[in-house]
């Protein structure tokens, strides 16, 4: 047995296939239209948001408002600095956990928006 050209050592066999080629695969299929978002159904779902995010912003707004009257009234002596900073910390906490729950919101609904039609008309333009 010797080598061949290609560096390979010959055995004078090759494999059968047992089907012939099938050829080139098929042509891909052409993908469908992107649906068209009105600019109705995009106001209506901004409205909505708002309306079902107004909890949260009372929670933010009441969370920010207990921070600054705790940083206040530790500094006035109103309050004892252990009962200043534990309100700080409450404050803080409850504004992080709204205010994160309100830009996700605000988030999914850029991305359920999100359309070329729309794409030249701003979300804050109908307020």
């Amino acid at each position: 047995m010797t080598a061949a050209r290609s560096g390979r050592l010959c055995l004078g066999f090759q494999y059968a296939t047992p089907y012939p080629d099938p050829g080139p695969p098929p042509r891909r299929p052409t993908p469908p239209e992107q649906e068209r978002v009105s600019p109705d159904w995009a106001e209506a779902q901004r409205r909505e948001e708002r309306r079902l995010n107004r909890p949260l912003r009372a929670a933010f707004a009441a969370a920010v408002t207990v921070t600054v009257l705790a940083v206040v009234g530790g500094l006035a002596g109103w309050f004892s600095s252990l009962l200043a900073g534990f309100g700080v910390i409450a404050g803080l906490l409850l504004a992080g956990v709204s205010g994160y729950a309100l830009w996700q919101g605000a988030r999914a609904l850029r991305t359920r928006t999100r359309s070329p039609a729309l794409a030249r008309t701003s979300p804050t333009s109908a307020r």
